[in-house]
């Protein structure tokens, strides 16, 4: 099927309705299998016909790449996105904050620790997660530089490397968090994490 017939076929409310339960499959089958999946699995998962997967998706990177695709998407929306002012009106509170909101997303989220470690073996899954990390660096680097504005982060600070360095850096920790058996605590990655990012800020010490 061509993609704009691909398209076509996703965006009706019975083809909203199938897609969501292959990606439902999927993401099940996939934890199940600690990262394996193969479509005709999925479309039995799903109720559907064999053939019916790739009138949605084209091949099985594709699938795996939605799945990811929409776990980032859960990952923005509990994360990245909001500003947490809510919580708190200091800059550095609100991001030890978010540091925690990462940490216990990736821990509750059961695709967590397959989409950090294992599913970067396909080629399609590893360019979709090199994407939206590369447009987490940027919110970071947009992130401190505001952080500067406020008089929270030193003017000598390199927004963009820094940027790169926290996100990049946490990720890493969070993978070895989560691969390693018995994973550590949450609390110590947590902690760890926050000590890590005031000290690549160079933050002064207190609140």
């Amino acid at each position: 099927m061509s993609p704009k017939a691909e398209a076509l076929a996703s965006h009706t409310p019975r083809g909203q309705a199938t897609r969501r339960r292959l990606l439902d499959a999927a993401r099940a089958i996939i934890v199940e299998r600690d990262g394996g999946m193969e479509l005709g699995e999925v479309a039995r998962r799903a109720g559907v016909s064999p053939g019916l997967p790739y009138r949605y998706f084209e091949s099985k990177s594709a699938l795996l790449v939605a799945v990811v695709e929409e776990l980032f998407d859960d990952l923005d929306a509990a994360v990245y996105r909001p500003s947490f002012e809510e919580l708190s009106e200091d800059w550095w509170e609100r991001e030890t904050i978010r540091v925690a909101r990462l940490v216990a997303f990736f821990y509750d989220e059961p695709l967590g620790p397959l989409v950090v470690a294992q599913l970067a073996g396909d080629a399609a899954v590893a360019e979709a997660k090199h994407r939206r990390v590369r447009r987490q660096v940027e919110g970071a680097s947009r992130n401190i530089a505001l952080g500067q504005k406020l008089g929270r982060v030193p003017a000598r600070v390199d927004a963009e490397l820094v940027g790169a360095i926290i996100i990049g850096g946490v990720h890493q920790a969070i993978a070895a968090a989560l691969t390693r058996k018995p994973r550590m605590r949450k609390t110590r990655v947590t902690q760890g994490l926050i000590a890590f990012v005031r000290g690549v800020l160079q933050l002064e010490e207190g609140p």
